[in-house]
């Protein structure tokens, strides 16, 4: 392998490493404001089942299912995220791995 396509790769991971820290802050943004829209629905639902005199002990578990679809959307958000993150973990991993390769070649 020449050093020339070591370098080349790891150019190649540093950009898609710079795009996915792009995503990630996008993917952060979307997930803060999901999380306060499914927070003021939640409030605003826990509020109506208290005016209904519904028992406060199952209040929580009515109100999560009446709003499951922010719910959902809330936890694909997160969960967005969390695989953004780890897919800029992989990306460090493959430039760290291309660098040891590079050290091993010029010896």
């Amino acid at each position: 392998m020449e050093y020339q396509t070591i370098a080349r790769e790891i150019i190649e991971c540093v950009k898609r490493l710079k795009e996915q820290e792009h995503s990630l802050a996008d993917a952060a943004r979307e997930r803060a404001t999901m999380e306060s829209s499914y927070r003021k629905a939640f409030a605003i639902e826990i509020m109506k089942l208290k005016q209904m005199g519904i028992q406060a002990s199952i209040i929580k578990e009515v109100a999560h299912a009446n709003i499951s679809d922010i719910v959902l959307q809330r936890e694909l958000q997160d969960s967005l995220f969390i695989a953004k993150r780890e897919s800029i973990r992989a990306i460090e991993t493959e430039i760290s791995a291309w660098q040891t390769i590079a050290k091993f070649y010029e010896r």
